[in-house]
């Protein structure tokens, strides 16, 4: 088994004849496709990364960036449509009494209308920063990094496709490739023994337990101390827990 110290840190690939660097991942054991990230929340590698989302509690990428974009664009349209539901109940209201007796006789209207009002720019907002860049092929990830600007003289796109019909059409209608990542696949213990780990006592072990560290300043040794055993360096402690 190739261990990651020697695996080279970077590997370049010719992409519609454009250089494009692919970085090792240290912590998935493979190099990362074009366009991915590994998210640290998450814990793995995600292909076409963007963001993650904490107000989904997911990662958005290759797979559910059209499902994230259409949200974006049904609840600036749900804005919209409650804050001009809200202004022509007060208008219809007002027509046959005072605005401000209209105001008493439906005061979830006004609070409806205000958090509307005070919400939907931001989404908006949101929204159209998504829709640009959508239209420009490029990711929340990328564009924060530059990663295609002209002041850094980066090679230009290799994933826009020259038109905004085009870039639209290849998120939105193009077939969702499946997953990579199978959920209910249990680590075969093959595998786990090639690896050194002893599977019944990582299954035993509470991940709650606490360990505390002390370091001798006298001769600057670190002494690890677990379930009262003492351990005289991280090597000795490694090589007893795996």
């Amino acid at each position: 088994m190739v261990s990651n110290f020697q695996m080279p840190r970077y590997k370049e690939i010719i992409l519609k004849g454009k250089t494009v660097k692919l970085k090792y991942c240290f912590t998935c054991k493979l190099y990362r496709p074009p366009r991915s990230s590994h998210c640290s929340v998450c814990d793995n590698c995600v292909e076409r990364f963007d963001h993650h989302c904490p107000w989904v509690a997911n990662c958005i990428g290759k797979r559910n960036y059209r499902f994230f974009y259409m949200f974006l664009v049904s609840l600036s349209i749900l804005c919209v449509y409650i804050l001009a539901c809200n202004i022509t109940n007060i208008v219809l209201r007002s027509q046959s009494q005072l605005v401000a007796d209209a105001i008493k006789a439906t005061p979830i209207t006004v609070v409806q209308a205000v958090i509307c009002f005070f919400s939907m720019w931001s989404i908006m907002c949101l929204c159209g920063y998504h829709t640009y860049l959508i239209s420009s092929e490029v990711s929340t990830n990328e564009d924060i990094k530059e990663s295609y600007s002209k002041k850094r003289n980066e090679n230009s796109n290799p994933f826009d496709r020259g038109s905004i019909c085009l870039n639209f059409a290849n998120l939105l209608c193009s077939s969702i490739s499946p997953s990579l990542i199978n959920l209910r696949e249990t680590i075969p213990r093959k595998l786990v023994n090639e690896n050194n780990y002893n599977f019944d006592q990582l299954r035993s072990t509470n991940a709650a337990k606490t360990i505390s560290s002390s370091v001798d300043a006298r001769d600057n040794s670190l002494t690890l101390y677990q379930n009262g055993t003492s351990f005289n360096n991280t090597r000795q402690f490694i090589i007893e827990n795996v």
